[in-house]
Order: C-alpha cells, then structure tokens, then sequence
C-alpha cells in the first residue's frame, strides 16, 4: 500500500473507516450524541480547547457503540517535502494529552524524519494511544480494532 501525499493518506484512513462499518454524518458535537446504534464519524470536528486555549479540530471523530463509545480522534499527519512539520508534533502532542478523547495519529510521507516518529511512538500513553504508519494502520483495522 502506497500513499502518495496528505491528501491520499486522509482518502486512505477515511476508506478504511467504511470497510469498517462507519457511517458519515455530517456534523458531529460531542454534547449532543444520543445512544448508538452503529458505527459513525465525521470530519474536522471540534474535539476540545488546544494548549493556548483556542478550538482543537481532529481530522476524524469516530464513535463506535462497543469499542469507541467515548470517542476516538484520528489525526493525519504528512511530510511530505523537507520542512517543519516535524516541529508540530510536540504541540500536537501536548494537545492530544490535554484532552478528554483518546487519540491514534496516522503519520506518512518520504520526509517524515526517523527521529520524529521515534519520539511521537514514544509519546504514547495518557490519551494518545496508537501511532502508526499508513500500512500498521491498515494492519490494525484489519484485525478490528476500529
């Protein structure tokens, strides 16, 4: 499996939530879920107040009535050219750990420093529980646990 840019990887991580069962809707908020019944999620949802205190968007927010009943963000991340995106994972981070939602970050790209997915692997714990690559990504819903 090949993803070429952050576009790809977002398409890639969104598929694999409909293999799974999830349902679209299309606008989400945490206070207003009722009891499930199945399967769903949503896109660039409000998941909280970040460290400076402004509105926190995930790329995804998925409920799931028996695995994810609490909820679960899915943030992408891509570097794909030299840069710094790098230099936004410890402010991702920190976000993710200040929150009140459990957190898996799917991160790809031919830049993407050894270093920096060391150190972000190494950040699990405390809300933010999974750190994969596109194919352990793939991996791991493929052995249900999304």
């Amino acid at each position: 499996m090949y993803v070429s840019d952050r576009k790809y990887l977002l398409e890639f991580v969104e598929s694999q939530l409909l293999e799974s069962g999830y349902r679209f809707v299309e606008k989400m908020r945490l206070d207003e879920l009722v009891e499930l019944k199945y399967p769903i999620y949503s896109k660039n949802v409000s998941v909280g107040k970040n460290i400076y205190n402004n509105n926190r968007k995930g790329h995804f927010l998925l409920f799931h009535p028996e695995k994810w009943s609490k909820g679960l963000v899915v943030e992408v991340r891509w570097q794909g050219v030299n840069g710094t995106v790098d230099e936004k994972f410890p402010f991702i981070v920190m976000n993710i750990k200040r929150s009140g939602l459990e957190t898996i970050i799917v991160m790809g790209g031919e830049n993407l420093k050894p270093e920096v997915i060391s150190w972000v692997e190494n950040q699990t714990g405390y809300r933010l529980i999974e750190v994969f690559s596109p194919q352990d990504f793939q991996n791991w819903v493929l052995q249900g646990n999304l």
